[in-house]
């Protein structure tokens, strides 16, 4: 087994399409592949992730892999085994969104706020190359859609809304994860990553985060729970509701 060195943004590899596995290149339980997605599951392990794509680690191939037991930077997540994915796809993304803060390997330093969808269906194959379906919701629901994003060229980043909504990690816990928190921003439990929202503009249709506007002024505050024009709040798409 061996810890594979992470490649950071800017590698060109993080913004590849990874290639599709023939699903017989499994078969041999010594081979090289089983050897690689082990060193993934060390690589993770040893950098503290919950979840790691091949692209990460220098080789654009469709495998992902995650694990959740008592993770430091997720510690009230429930626990996901140890699993590996080789061509995984995502369908069926709910409506319902959970909007937390992200971090990746791939730019271990930062923090960035990010809505996804909170369920959706997964195909894949596991390691011995069985056929994998499930619904997936929550926190895995989450990792799955990050790290498949890695598979498609993606980083967190690009799913951003609201580029003011990135932190250093140090800024982070200092700022955003240990402050109480202030009045106009009720409806957000700072202390957890993760909380669902409900939020829907009345104009793109879509389900986005909130910013409270007293006085027509934008403030960084997160709003759960509320339509756009019941709180008689703006979006952060068009400012026009």
């Amino acid at each position: 087994m061996a810890v594979l060195k992470v490649a950071k943004l800017g590698n060109p590899v993080l913004r590849q399409i990874a290639r599709q596995l023939n699903i017989k290149e499994l078969a041999d339980p010594k081979g090289e592949l089983q050897n690689f997605i082990d060193d993934m599951i060390d690589t993770m392990r040893q950098e503290g992730g919950v979840g790691l794509a091949a692209p990460q680690v220098n080789r654009a191939i469709q495998v992902v892999v995650l694990e959740v037991e008592n993770n430091e930077r997720y510690p009230e997540e429930a626990p996901i085994p140890v699993t590996a994915l080789v061509n995984p796809v995502l369908s069926d993304f709910s409506e319902e969104m959970v909007l937390g803060w992200e971090s990746c390997l791939s730019l271990i330093d930062f923090r960035g706020l990010v809505a996804r969808s909170a369920s959706v269906t997964l195909n894949a194959h596991d390691r011995e190359g069985n056929k994998v379906e499930k619904r997936a919701t929550g926190f895995e629901a989450v990792v799955l859609q990050h790290e498949i994003d890695h598979l498609n060229g993606k980083v967190f980043l690009d799913r951003m809304e609201d580029l003011t909504q990135l932190a250093y990690q140090e800024e982070f816990e200092e700022f955003w994860l240990k402050k109480d928190p202030a009045p106009e921003k009720r409806g957000w439990n700072w202390t957890t990553p993760w909380k669902k929202i409900s939020c829907i503009c009345i104009r793109s249709r879509q389900l986005v985060p909130l910013t409270p506007i007293p006085t027509g002024k934008r403030i960084s505050g997160i709003w759960s729970g509320n339509t756009v024009a019941s709180m008689k709040q703006a979006c952060r798409r068009c400012w026009k509701c």
